[in-house]
């Protein structure tokens, strides 16, 4: 238990710093023109995602995790169709292979996507999104590091001074328990 308490604590610095992603304008490069090959692809899955395949260049576009959360899928689906132009975000760091048909990988995730000056992926909305995500996996993280010292504590040393003096009449366990779930509870309400 000690173990898990550790790295519970230990990770929720790094959902803080590294998982919550602030995407800001003056890292994305804008590129025009750009030509769909077919029409966008809608696939389920545990990683769900829009594909969006191009005519200038070997490139799969890729909409999923946050973005795909602050869109309507029904509004690409249905406005984007084969031959049309599009306007695409991407870091500017990844404009380099975007062209190179050398590349490793042939999918580019965008983060933003435009045609005819209508937005389809609005920046503020995945920036909010993953902020909220992040804040979720601190909670839970969390109160599973506050849960595995309190087990701990009652594991390694089961007769507590308050079993001694008659003062729980109930399993610590049970109390634990029931306070976790009460605590996930009010972090997942919070997080909304």
């Amino acid at each position: 238990m000690w173990v898990v308490f550790v790295i519970c604590l230990i990770s929720i610095p790094i959902f803080y710093f590294y998982d919550n992603r602030q995407i800001s304008e003056v890292e994305l490069v804008e590129i025009d023109n750009l030509i769909l090959l077919n029409n966008p692809d809608y696939i389920l899955g545990k990683r769900a995602r829009i594909n969006l395949n191009l005519a200038n260049t070997d490139k799969t576009l890729v909409v999923n995790l946050e973005e795909l959360d602050c869109i309507k899928k029904d509004e690409i689906l249905h406005n984007l169709k084969t031959g049309d132009r599009i306007s695409i975000k991407i870091f500017s760091i990844d404009t380099i292979n975007f062209y190179n048909r050398s590349s490793k990988s042939k999918f580019q995730k965008i983060y933003g996507l435009k045609k005819n000056g209508q937005e389809f992926i609005v920046l503020n909305c995945r920036n909010l999104v993953s902020k909220k995500k992040s804040m979720a996996a601190i909670y839970a993280t969390g109160v599973s590091s506050i849960l595995s010292l309190v087990l701990a504590l009652f594991l390694f040393n089961p007769k507590t001074k308050y079993l001694k003096k008659g003062i729980l009449n109930r399993d610590p366990i049970i109390i634990i328990c029931f306070c976790w779930a009460v605590v996930m509870i009010i972090a997942l309400f919070i997080s909304r």
